[in-house]
C-alpha cells in the first residue's frame, strides 16, 4: 500500500519576513543570495532553475522571466516584482562578467548544494522553528500556497509551479480545504440561531399575520396616528367592534380593512 504524501512544511509572512531579514545587502554576495531566495519564495523557481538562468532569460522592462529546461525539459515563463527587480539591477551592476545570471566571484556558476547549505544556515539563524528541515523546495511550497490561496486557482498554480500533471499540484489544495472547513463550521453556526421574522410593514403601522386556526388581524399603529392594539374579525362576517374602536375615523377603518387576507 503506498504511503500518502505528507502535506509540505509553508512559511507564515512573519517566517518569511524574518528569513528575508538575514542577508546584509552592502556585500556582493549577500545581495546575489538574496536574489536567489526571492527567485524561490516569490516566483516559485526549483534550486536547479535558480542556477541555470543566464542574463538573457531576463527582461528587466517587463519584470517576466524565461525558465529554459525546466523539470521534464519544459519551459515556463514567471514573472517577477518591481522590487525583485531592482535588487537584480543592483547585483548586476556589481557581479563579475558571465554567463550565468547568479555567478561565483571567479564568474562560475552556482551550485544546488550551496543553496541547499544556504537556506538552511539562514533558517536557524531567523530562529525559525523546524529550521533545520527548511529547504530551497520549502520556499516553493511557500510560493504555491499563497498563490493558491490569492487566486483560489488550481490550474494557475500548476502552470506558475510548471507541473505536468494537476495530481501533483492538488497537494496544495489543503490550503483550500481548511478554509473551507471554517466556512462550513461559520455556516453551522448561524443556522443554529435561528433568524427572528420581522413583522409585514403598513403605511400605518405593523401588521401581524394571525396563527394558524386564527381568523383575526392584529394592527399596531404608531401613537402619533390613533390608538394601538386595534383588533378587528377577519371572518366573513361583518366585523365587530368593541368600544375603544368606536372612535376610530372611517379613514382609518377603511385603510385597515384594506389590509385584510
Amino acid at each position: 500500500m503506498p504511503r500518502p504524501r505528507r502535506l509540505p512544511k509553508v512559511l507564515t509572512p512573519d517566517e518569511q519576513a524574518l528569513l528575508l531579514r538575514q542577508f546584509n545587502k552592502r556585500y556582493p554576495s549577500a545581495l546575489r543570495n538574496l536574489v536567489a531566495v526571492q527567485l524561490m519564495l516569490y516566483c516559485g523557481l526549483r534550486c536547479g532553475e535558480v542556477v541555470a538562468i543566464r542574463p538573457e532569460h531576463v527582461d528587466l522592462d517587463t519584470c517576466r522571466l524565461l525558465v529554459r529546461d525546466g523539470k521534464g525539459g519544459k519551459d515556463r515563463v514567471v514573472w517577477f516584482s518591481d522590487d525583485l527587480r531592482d535588487l537584480i539591477v543592483r547585483w548586476l551592476e556589481r557581479c563579475p562578467r558571465s554567463a550565468w545570471l547568479l555567478c561565483t566571484r571567479h564568474a562560475t556558476q552556482l551550485s544546488t548544494r550551496y543553496l541547499r547549505e544556504l537556506v538552511k544556515r539562514k533558517a536557524v539563524a531567523s530562529g525559525l522553528a523546524d529550521g533545520t528541515r527548511v529547504t530551497p523546495h520549502t520556499l516553493r511550497h511557500t510560493f504555491a500556497t499563497d498563490l493558491l490561496r490569492e487566486t483560489k486557482n488550481i490550474r494557475l498554480t500548476q502552470k506558475a509551479l510548471g507541473h505536468a500533471s494537476l495530481t501533483t499540484t492538488m497537494i496544495y489544495t489543503h490550503v483550500a480545504d481548511e478554509e473551507l472547513e471554517r466556512a462550513l463550521r461559520r455556516r453551522r453556526g448561524a443556522l443554529l440561531v435561528t433568524p427572528r421574522k420581522q413583522p409585514q410593514r403598513h403605511a400605518h403601522g405593523f401588521v401581524r399575520r394571525p396563527p394558524e386556526g386564527s381568523a383575526t388581524l392584529s394592527l399596531q399603529v404608531p401613537r402619533k396616528q390613533g390608538p394601538q392594539g386595534i383588533v378587528f374579525s377577519a371572518s366573513r362576517d361583518p366585523p365587530l367592534w368593541g368600544e375603544r374602536a368606536a372612535t376610530v375615523s372611517r379613514a382609518r377603518e377603511k385603510t385597515a380593512a384594506a389590509w385584510l387576507p
